[in-house]
């Protein structure tokens, strides 16, 4: 006689209608891996789309070339030169930006080329290239084109013949209707 081994029987499924909780016990990992999915997409854009982080253009060219700026520094240095500026609000969102160059002995300089980068620091990015115009009294005067207030970064360029001066001068944009933290020029 065969042995009768009980063989395993395989359960019989019912189908039973899906109940609330298992429905969603069942769609909770999708759930979750959605969630995570959308953060890490957000995150991503605001990384990316942040309008405070700036990047130094030309940087890896300025680092190579850095014996030939400091040689253009002293060079300016020993020139004396100094750089005033003063900014102010203008019409709408733009700003008036005043610059005033004087000799070692305090005496205004005319008749230069004078060139700038300007930019506000909480938006280093936002660069506006300005060609300043002389006025009577030896001052250079820009347009700030979107200004806003805060403290700005100048790179300032003038040139008189072979003399060369560069110059990164710091100032402050204030609200409007404040006085700024700098001084007026004459």
């Amino acid at each position: 006689m065969k042995n009768a081994a009980a063989l395993p029987q395989s359960p019989t499924l019912t189908s039973e209608p899906l109940t609330r909780a298992g429905a969603f016990f069942m769609l909770l990992p999708v759930l979750l891996l959605g969630v995570g999915v959308f953060g890490w997409i957000w995150m991503i854009r605001l990384a990316v789309d942040d309008p405070s982080a700036a990047i130094e253009p030309d940087y890896y060219a300025q680092a190579s070339h850095i014996d030939a700026k400091k040689a253009l520094m002293a060079q300016s240095e020993a020139l004396g030169w100094k750089a005033n500026v003063e900014a102010e609000w203008a019409e709408g969102a733009q700003g008036t930006l005043r610059v005033r160059l004087v000799d070692s002995e305090g005496a205004s300089l005319e008749g230069l080329e004078v060139t700038a980068t300007a930019f506000p620091n909480v938006r280093a990015s936002d660069r506006q290239e300005l060609a300043l115009s002389p006025d009577d009294a030896g001052i250079y005067e820009g347009r700030l084109m979107r200004a806003r207030a805060g403290i700005w970064e100048l790179r300032l360029r003038a040139k008189k013949g072979t003399d060369e001066f560069h110059s990164t001068v710091r100032f402050e944009l204030p609200r409007r209707g404040q006085q700024s933290l700098g001084e007026k020029l004459p």
